[in-house]
């Protein structure tokens, strides 16, 4: 039925190679394939080269070096061959074990069936497009059947469908055919040749164009978080943290390209309209400057489009919402704080009550005298963990006298309130 031409050369470091040395020593590479090469034979200007584990035996023309693939057997592997006088060929072959004839004759019929070709998606086929050989005495077809599901035999797949008779009116006029099949995801064609026995139909090409619906893109993750500043060496003062980091994940199966759309919603306002944080974004981040929003607890929004690849009527959109967000920009509440001298020389005792509206209590430090040396304090209960606490603590080795005691809280968000109060701390004083 014709040699199948090696579609495309093997890249230089793949497979494995054999390599001619001329008398000057020159080496030269005459083929290379991934295949695991069994036997060699040079015969009437060519190099036939049997090999495993597909059971193809391959001729390499040496005065060209075009490769072909002379014949592709059921066999797995072929050990050994021989030259007979006649020029015909033995083969003996493993996988299953056989000894197989090989003359120069044309069969006078043939198939050749594809690889599964895999459009990924349910997909709508275009024409295939054959380039073939026009020679007297042939005769070149074609069929397809598609399904979805990788192998033929285990699924739900068409029939063949009816015979297209390929059929060029000059060498290098390429033949276009409507594929008879329906959509899906997975196709095959099979070529049926036929001659005369002294010659045979060629085929060099056979290629196939498809077009995936536009399907929807995914957004698989969307986090929102503060960028927290550690503080300067210099200028140890919290500032409040107001960049919000939005980040996300999403990707689009036809690998459209996406822009992003950010709106905001006070959460619990199921009513209340989207707000527009960003719009036409095309980075899978963004930086939101809270400071400029009202205090509260709020849910985002992220819309996903590929209208930047796509016609206006084929445009998909997916959204997102995330978990809820706080913007709070109020320092928390001293609601209470009492600070009195003792129990014993040099004492002074601190007892304060605070709280905040939004979010969680983090840290409580003291200093005396307008010092900058804040000292941290825990809770009554050992853990900041929410937006109420207590703190009751003491403070030794002070001069006795008149004193300025300052409680510096912070929330979550770095916001600061302050308070001080004037004590004396009982002892003898100098």
């Amino acid at each position: 039925s014709g040699k199948r031409r090696r579609a495309a050369a093997a890249s230089d470091d793949q497979g494995n190679a054999v390599y001619r040395i001329d008398p000057q020593g020159f080496v030269r590479e005459v083929f290379r394939e991934s295949v695991m090469i069994l036997r060699l034979l040079k015969q009437n200007g060519r190099l036939l080269i049997a090999t495993g584990n597909e059971g193809q035996l391959y001729q390499v023309e040496l005065a060209d070096g075009q490769t072909s693939v002379l014949v592709d057997l059921l066999s797995q592997q072929i050990p050994t061959m021989l030259a007979r006088a006649d020029g015909t060929l033995l083969l003996g072959t493993a996988n299953p074990a056989e000894l197989i004839h090989v003359n120069g004759e044309f069969a006078t019929s043939g198939t050749f069936t594809s690889d599964v070709l895999d459009a990924e998606q349910i997909s709508l086929w275009g024409k295939l497009r054959v380039l073939a050989e026009p020679r007297p005495n042939t005769t070149l077809s074609i069929e397809t059947r598609s399904g979805n599901v990788g192998d033929p035999q285990a699924g739900s797949w068409s029939a063949w469908s009816d015979t297209q008779t390929v059929a060029p009116e000059e060498f290098g006029d390429r033949v276009y055919l409507e594929v008879q099949s329906p959509p899906a995801r997975f196709l095959q064609y099979r070529l049926t040749l036929g001659g005369d026995g002294q010659t045979g139909p060629s085929v060099d090409e056979v290629t196939l164009k498809y077009l995936m619906p536009n399907l929807k893109p995914k957004i698989v993750e969307l986090t929102a978080e503060y960028d927290v500043e550690k503080p300067n060496e210099n200028d140890p003062t919290p500032r409040p943290t107001t960049n919000m980091k939005i980040e996300w994940k999403a990707s689009d199966p036809n690998e459209d390209q996406l822009q992003y759309k950010l709106e905001i919603r006070k959460a619990g306002d199921t009513e209340g309209p989207w707000l527009t944080l960003a719009e036409n974004l095309k980075k899978n981040g963004y930086e939101w400057n809270t400071r400029r929003a009202e205090n509260g607890r709020y849910i985002l929004r992220l819309t996903a489009s590929d209208a930047l690849d796509n016609m206006p009527d084929q445009t998909r959109r997916v959204r997102h919402l995330s978990t809820v967000v706080t913007v709070d920009n109020v320092p928390p509440r001293i609601e209470k704080i009492t600070v009195t001298g003792g129990p014993g020389d040099g004492q002074a005792t601190v007892s304060a009550a605070l709280a905040d509206d939004l979010s969680d209590i983090m840290e409580v430090r003291y200093s005396v005298n307008g010092g900058s040396d804040w000292q941290a304090v825990l809770p009554d209960d050992r853990i900041f963990d929410s937006t109420k606490e207590s703190v009751s603590f003491k403070i030794s080795d002070l001069a006795p006298g008149a004193a300025v005691i300052s409680v510096r809280v912070l929330d979550a968000q770095q916001n600061a309130a302050y308070a001080s109060r004037a004590v004396t701390v009982p002892g003898k004083v100098d």
